[in-house]
């Protein structure tokens, strides 16, 4: 059965263990946002929740998906979120599904199920606003048209576990984590699958580190792919950022930004910024994209506020921003931090919703 963009009205009854509720009569008013923060919520707990930040006066708008259609439900387990045009992209890892929502609103237009052979879908790439590839714990990678929301082909494989994934002119890249330890000695696992985005054949494979999760573009063309490192064997290493030739994607430099880093984040002024998960070092280091080196590390430490994670970072298109999202209990409570990008002062703390895992800006 081809699997394509369902409809609001038809696919609100599976969005959750809700009532089909009835569609908006009128179109929803635009929500001034200019921070998207995406919360997982809890597994299993359908209460994924997308809220919306105003940058003007640090007002959070809670759940625009459910103001804009009353008694819709997001969906289990947000673990990424894409924009691209007029719309943005959430995966839902609890419900195998991608979900399309409206950009400016936040109401829910449609939503695809992934295939068997996709399923636990972790991260999204858009290539060329017209195609999404998705990422998934079955250890592929699909492809999908944005354009009518069909799936295009069946699922590639890859290595164990892909979580990052990054489309780069003719190619793929895609991160093979190997869920950290638990699946490290599996074949593919810990490794880099460069494919041929036009038919999906691996082109080469490559092995920088241990555990590598996330890979992003720096704003002068370079690939930055990060390992997070074992958590359980002290000689596979603490984890690096690594930089990428994009051309050739051969290593340019390796980046020791501390324990075990997640996350990574680029300023147009030259500064970027990774976020670090073993206290006590846990925290965000600093450095600078044009030259390769870390600068500062850490730059700003979970310590001096507590919690149990720093889990997403963003930085807005002139550099004015920074946010970043901590988590104070996994299952409690959670909040966004708003840190001067030149001094790491806090300027403000916000309540958001539970494991708010991505921020993007409007």
């Amino acid at each position: 059965m081809t699997r394509r963009w369902m409809p609001c009205a038809a696919l609100l009854a599976l969005a959750g263990c809700v009532a089909d509720p009835a569609a908006p009569t009128t179109t929803p008013p635009t929500v001034p946002t200019g921070l998207f923060v995406l919360n997982e919520g809890l597994f299993g707990q359908n209460n994924a929740r997308l809220d919306g930040l105003d940058l003007a006066t640090g007002t959070v708008t809670t759940d625009l998906v459910g103001r804009a259609t009353p008694g819709a439900k997001l969906g289990d387990t947000g673990n990424d979120l894409v924009a691209a045009g007029s719309s943005l992209y959430a995966v839902m890892n609890g419900s195998d599904a991608v979900v399309r929502l409206d950009r400016l609103t936040g109401a829910l237009i449609g939503r695809i199920a992934l295939p068997t052979g996709a399923r636990s879908p972790r991260k999204l790439a858009i290539d060329r606003d017209s195609v999404a590839w998705v990422t998934s714990f079955a250890d592929a990678v699909q492809r999908i048209d944005l354009r009518t929301g069909r799936l295009v082909g069946a699922p590639i494989g890859v290595g164990p576990a892909p979580e990052g994934v990054l489309a780069l002119g003719n190619r793929l890249l895609v991160m093979n984590s190997g869920l950290g330890d638990l699946r490290r000695d599996e074949p593919g696992a810990w490794t880099v699958s460069v494919l041929d985005r036009h038919d999906g054949q691996l082109i080469e494979t490559l092995r920088l580190g241990a555990n590598p999760t996330e890979i992003a573009l720096a704003p002068d063309g370079d690939v930055y792919a990060v390992c997070q490192g074992s958590y359980a064997d002290p000689v596979a290493g603490r984890g690096a950022v690594i930089v990428l030739d994009s051309a050739t994607l051969r290593v340019k430099a390796r980046l020791d930004c501390g324990p075990h880093p997640t996350r990574v984040a680029f300023s147009p002024d030259g500064s970027g910024f990774v976020a670090t998960t073993l206290a006590p070092d846990a925290g965000l280091v600093r450095f600078n994209w044009r030259r390769d080196v870390v600068t500062e590390r850490p730059w700003f430490a979970l310590k001096t506020v507590g919690g149990q994670s720093l889990y997403a970072i963003a930085v807005s298109p002139d550099g004015a921003r920074l946010f970043v999202s901590r988590v104070i209990d996994y299952g409690t409570s959670a909040e966004l931090l708003d840190l001067d990008p030149a001094t790491a002062a806090i300027r403000s703390r916000t309540p958001v919703g539970l494991n708010p895992g991505a921020l993007l800006f409007r």
